[in-house]
């Protein structure tokens, strides 16, 4: 999928799970749906019965402890207060291993952290409404503290490597901090190790401004430094005993393949060569907690969802209950201002559907429905009115036989 598609993909599950983080009023009615015949509906070929979660492995147990390291990650408008948005092109996203790091830092990057042992990781990243100064961070476990000094040293000398121009800077009350940059250009580069872990950081400034640069990568480590003292970390050998679904969201979504469970993985959608970002990230087959759902959100107020389950681009947003689901639901759809509105399967009520027919965009995420469900909204894309149709029957049948 292109960085296009990808874009398109993630602003129309926006409408719904980026939309909601925006707290709203009261609203009258009630929360709970009205039940349909499930023998009623129409579910094409997708699954519409839950399937049982498989047993971990090493894997899963990286991409887990991943997201587990996203509930102490802080949002970059801490360090800033301007740098509260999303960037287009960066999620918050889980680094499981390093392969996944080097489509976010240089390719050397993975050499340095392979050869230390790198666990697992997670990315934040923030911009300005203007899209012209952006903080990116990154948290790598290590093994130990003496791996991830290793590793922040040697992910800086690669790094610096790559081009004679670059500079050595220090960095405002981080003496031990690594960072360097090209005096020409308005980015900088800075790691630190905190612990176990490898602290990452690039900024960017509407100008090449070394003291602006030094300053908010200063802020970034005096937000995030302190929070990941909170992570407690599975031990690698137990990593595969980190349960899939254990909170049961995954199997209330449907899997991308029928009768075959949606493993967690990331998958980089984009390879593009980009400096500072070379990749669009992508994780599916997961669940963000609150913190990290908090941070996948349009990051503007706190959202009272408690978790984000994603399965290919499909999502399903959980709430503390009926009535803030609702209240998110509501506010969500007015926002499908760009979406021609098609019917929802008959009989399913609180369900919202269109046609978005962006030109150019792949057919797996041209059609999409909102259905809210008791304390879910779920989101779903698909390439064709019949099989949109389809799908939305199949997650709501799947939330129905999930409660």
């Amino acid at each position: 999928m292109r960085r296009c598609d990808a874009r398109l993909a993630s602003g129309l599950l926006g409408v719904v799970l980026v939309a909601a983080a925006v707290t709203g009023c009261q609203v009258s009615g009630s929360a709970e749906p009205v039940r349909v015949d499930l023998a009623t509906l129409d579910y094409g070929h997708y699954q519409h019965v839950p399937l049982t979660a498989p047993p971990g492995t090493e894997y899963s147990g990286r991409v887990i402890e991943s997201l587990r390291i996203g509930e102490v990650m802080v949002n970059p408008a801490k360090a800033d207060s301007a740098l509260s948005v999303p960037p287009p092109d960066k999620e918050a996203v889980p680094l499981p291993t390093p392969a996944k790091v080097s489509g976010v830092l240089s390719e050397q990057a993975r050499a340095v952290l392979t050869e230390h042992g790198m666990l697992a990781g997670f990315l934040v990243a923030g911009t300005d409404t203007a899209h012209t100064r952006q903080l990116t961070v990154l948290a790598l476990r290590m093994p130990n503290a003496a791996a991830a000094t290793a590793a922040a040293a040697g992910l800086d000398a690669t790094d610096a490597a790559v081009s004679a121009d670059n500079v050595a800077v220090s960095i405002p009350k981080y003496p031990a901090a690594k960072a360097h940059w090209r005096p020409t250009v308005a980015s900088m580069a800075a790691t630190i190790a905190h612990g176990a872990f490898v602290v990452s950081v690039y900024a960017v400034h509407t100008t090449p401004d070394a003291a602006a640069l030094t300053t908010l990568i200063s802020a970034a480590f005096d937000a995030q430094l302190p929070e990941l003292d909170r992570f407690v970390p599975t031990p690698p050998e137990r990593f595969a005993d980190l349960p899939i679904d254990g909170e049961g969201m995954l199997a209330r979504m449907v899997p991308e393949k029928v009768g075959r469970w949606s493993s967690p993985a990331v998958v980089l959608v984009d390879a593009d060569n980009i400096a500072g970002g070379k990749g669009v990230l992508h994780a599916r087959g997961v669940v963000y907690g609150p913190n990290a759902t908090f941070l996948m959100g349009s990051r503007q107020q706190r959202t009272s969802a408690n978790a984000l389950a994603l399965v290919g681009f499909d999502g399903l947003k959980r709430y503390f209950d009926a009535t803030e689901a609702r209240r998110a639901y509501e506010r969500g759809i007015t926002s499908w201002t760009d979406l021609r509105l098609l019917p929802g399967p008959s009989g399913i009520e609180d369900i919202r559907c269109g046609d978005a027919g962006a030109v150019g965009s792949e057919p797996e995420v041209r059609y999409v429905c909102a259905l809210l469900h008791g304390r879910y909204i779920a989101t779903v894309f698909a390439p064709t009115e019949q099989q949109i149709r389809q799908k939305a029957s199949a997650q709501y049948s799947l939330l129905e036989l999930a409660e």
